[in-house]
């Protein structure tokens, strides 16, 4: 605050006739006080008149609180008035340095002569108090009448005192700052400062907090509270509320509290696909976790394991020391399958050899089908080139192997294979992985017709040709007049000219099929591109095999009866040979003799050049077609008994029966020419019984078996 202090000091003249000057005082105006270092009042006890107006400095109602005491004048002579005073404004007092400059100044004061306050001029003398500062001013009042006579001069003191300390504006910052744990210090905030007098400019340079200018707060704690003292004074000096010091001071303190309320801070990792690979066990790339109170420290998971394609999940935690924890970060890992498959192809076989025949074995290329044909062991051979898969991911079980043929290496259009048509082929092999990544090999395979023409000899079949293909035959055909030899003909096939059976060359012996004997045909065949099968064979035995054919002559029956003592005459039997025509007929066996009772066999026989026997073969076999005749001699004609007696015939039994050939029984005839009686048979069987002999015809005949021979 600031004072406006008036002293009213009358000076009077010893002459009588002086005019006088009164002031009209209000309230505020006070008597002088002790404070004797103001210069004003001092001069104003000086005058006798101690009074002093007192106003606040810069107070918005200043100028209206302190206006100047109005002055009135009286002579008993002339007749003046308060415009006739005249009153000089001057700045006797400043406050301390710092303070705003007087307006008018002790030099100055003629030129701050003005009339009344109440007089019209523009430029008022109040004008020249700066009521917005610090200060102390002396009004000298003077008055002389028209006849020269002056009153005494009046001056009073006005005081502007200034007892209000500056204030702090901390603005948006609490009362209890509180401040966020982190790395680092910082400088404690200092406050905006603001004076009713003093600009903040010139207070802010007395602005101390604990003593000091600054003062910086380590933030690196849990939680810590400071208490901060913050002084500021002004310059009103004298002017102040304690004169004695160098201003107004003003003083509060600000608690600063740090503590860490905040969570880490989990970086969230950049992670790159991870590469498949059997057995392979992957670690995880740690990352950060950060803190603005702690040091950044690394977060790892446990390490995954990379062997088959998948996504997964990992989690990155972590806790300060403070005890909060971090908001998880999750992200995946993915096991991805970028390497293809590796091939192995064996890439050396490059060169296909058309199929035929090679010193009795037949090849064929991998993707082929297997030809007819036989290995040395006696199985197909399939000459089947290396191919195999592997991969870094993949179990080998799981990668799908397949080949075929395209257009070119670089070309995979489906093509074909054709084993008869010599070219340039492209076998493409390809290997797929689990993860359907492919890896393809392609082998140029050059066609080439190096092999010979393929002689099949056709109707060549014989015991000793061997189970393998061979390129001799053996016919065996029977000697005959009737007919003449049919080759049966060999073929040829080409794998690129195909059947080419025209092109067989035929020599050798001419077969004559009536002569026995080993006759050789040969057979030669070339393909087109002049590649000659091994001749092949065939070797043609003409044999005589047949055996000669008997047959009985005549209807002669194969079994002949025959009546005893009749003669017999055999018919005989023709035997003729394929070959060789009539053969003489050879008989054999027992000859048949009519007086011996019996069976007879006669054999026909005849053997040709060849030794063929309708008996036997050379070779000691049945020929299967032996003709035998059986002869029965029999004898079944009655015999004839006939009595005689004196030397006649006496009797004679009947003999009229017939023998199997229709005989005539020749016994009958026996006794035809001897007589015969009745009394001579009874006197002959008188004499039998008498004698006790009984008659019996006898006949001369024998009885015989023959077996055939």
């Amino acid at each position: 605050m600031f004072k406006l202090c008036l002293a009213l000091c009358v000076v009077a003249t010893f002459a009588t006739e002086a005019p006088v000057i009164s002031l009209e005082l209000d309230s505020s105006i006070r008597k002088l006080n002790t404070r004797s270092h103001y210069k004003a009042e001092n001069k104003a006890k000086a005058t006798g008149q101690g009074y002093t107006h007192e106003c606040p400095a810069n107070d918005a109602k200043a100028s209206s609180r302190c206006k100047l005491p109005k002055a009135s004048a009286y002579d008993h002579h002339d007749k003046l008035d308060g415009t006739d005073i005249k009153r000089t404004v001057m700045r006797v007092e400043m406050g301390p340095k710092g303070s705003k400059s007087t307006t008018c100044k002790s030099s100055e004061k003629d030129t701050c002569v003005c009339k009344d306050t109440e007089s019209t001029r523009s430029h008022k003398c109040d004008k020249f108090i700066d009521f917005k500062s610090r200060g102390t001013y002396a009004v000298d009042y003077k008055l002389c009448d028209r006849s020269g006579n002056c009153a005494e001069d009046v001056v009073f003191a006005v005081i502007l005192d200034d007892k209000i300390a500056p204030k702090f504006n901390f603005g948006k910052v609490s009362r209890k700052f509180t401040q966020e744990c982190r790395k680092g210090s910082m400088t404690i905030p200092m406050p905006y400062v603001y004076d009713n007098v003093d600009t903040p400019a010139q207070i802010r340079s007395t602005l101390r907090i604990n003593g000091n200018k600054s003062m910086k707060q380590y933030l690196r704690s849990y939680k810590v509270s400071t208490t901060y003292r913050y002084t500021i004074n002004d310059f009103a000096g004298i002017f102040g509320k304690n004169s004695k010091v160098q201003g107004n001071t003003a003083v509060t303190t600000r608690v600063f509290t740090v503590k860490d309320t905040l969570r880490p801070l989990i970086a969230k990792p950049t992670l790159k696909n991870v590469e498949c690979k059997k057995g392979k066990i992957y670690t995880v790339p740690t990352t950060t976790c950060s803190d603005k109170c702690d040091d950044t420290k690394s977060v790892k998971v446990d390490a995954i394991a990379a062997t088959k394609v998948t996504t997964t999940e990992v989690t990155y935690n972590c806790k300060d020391r403070a005890g909060h924890s971090a908001y998880p970060v999750r992200t995946n890992v993915k096991i991805v399958d970028t390497t293809p498959p590796a091939i192995k192809v064996n890439m050396a076989y490059n060169t296909y050899k058309s199929s035929g025949t090679w010193d009795g074995q037949i090849f064929t290329h991998h993707g082929g089908s297997i030809h007819q044909g036989f290995a040395p062991n006696g199985k197909h051979r399939d000459q089947r080139p290396i191919f195999s898969c592997g991969d870094t991911c993949c179990a080998t079980k799981s990668i799908v192997e397949t080949h075929g043929w395209v257009k070119s290496c670089s070309d995979h259009t489906k093509a074909h294979w054709s084993e008869i048509k010599p070219g340039t082929y492209y076998h493409k092999f390809t290997c797929t992985d689990c993860n359907k990544l492919t890896t393809h090999g392609c082998r140029t395979v050059v066609n080439v017709d190096k092999h010979v023409p393929i002689i099949t000899v056709l109707d060549g079949k014989d015991a000793n040709v061997p189970a393998r293909p061979t390129l001799q035959k053996i016919n065996t055909v029977e000697a005959t007049h009737d007919k003449n030899y049919v080759d049966g003909g060999a073929t040829c096939s080409d794998m690129v000219d195909g059947v080419i059976s025209q092109d067989v060359d035929i020599s050798g012996d001419v077969v004559n099929m009536a002569k026995t004997g080993t006759y050789k045909i040969t057979y030669k065949c070339c393909d087109v591109a002049g590649n000659c099968a091994k001749p092949a064979q065939r070797d043609v035995r003409v044999v005589d095999t047949t055996c000669p054919t008997c047959k009985l002559n005549t209807a002669t029956p194969s079994h002949v009866i025959r009546e005893a003592s009749f003669a017999y005459k055999d018919s005989g039997a023709t035997c003729t040979d394929s070959l060789d025509g009539s053969k003489k007929v050879v008989a054999s066996g027992k000859k048949v003799d009519p007086e011996l009772t019996g069976k007879y066999f006669i054999t026909y026989s005849a053997t040709d050049k060849a030794g063929n026997s309708n008996t036997k073969k050379a070779s000691s076999k049945k020929c299967g077609n032996t003709l035998v005749r059986s002869v029965t001699v029999k004898d079944t004609l009655k015999p004839v008994i006939a009595l005689h007696f004196a030397g006649k015939k006496i009797h004679e039994s009947a003999a009229a029966d017939k023998g199997v050939n229709n005989q005539r029984n020749p016994a009958q005839d026996k006794f035809m020419a001897q007589a015969s009686s009745v009394n001579g048979w009874i006197i002959g069987a008188a004499a039998s019984l008498v004698a006790g002999v009984a008659l019996m015809a006898v006949g001369a005949k024998k009885t015989a078996v023959s077996v055939p021979v």
